[in-house]
């Protein structure tokens, strides 16, 4: 399981709010199911400033809300909205864990 494009920015509707969107991809050859996502912002000395997790249930919306299995080998585009950790958040990344 990896993620591609992971691209994080200011919302463009909403004061305060980042939008996040990264494509999730099932490298393996097989079905599995479909990751947490831990999103973590960090400081210029990598502390963490804020960090969030993320259910498959909070991130798959329209025809994938409910799905349980990630196909492979084909990209899922995942968009998340969330409030800005404010400006000691210099870096960020994304994580992905087993929810089983």
């Amino acid at each position: 399981m990896a993620t591609q494009h992971f691209v994080v920015r200011s919302h463009n509707k909403i004061e305060d709010a980042l939008s996040v969107d990264t494509l999730l991809v099932n490298n393996a050859g097989y079905q599995e199911p479909f990751p947490d996502i831990r999103l973590i912002f960090t400081g210029l000395n990598e502390q963490i400033i804020a960090s969030r997790s993320f259910r498959p249930t909070e991130y798959l919306s329209g025809e994938l809300a409910g799905v349980d299995i990630m196909p492979s080998k084909t990209p899922i585009h995942i968009a998340i909205e969330i409030m800005d950790p404010g400006p000691e958040a210099v870096g960020y990344r994304i994580e992905l864990a087993s929810n089983q």
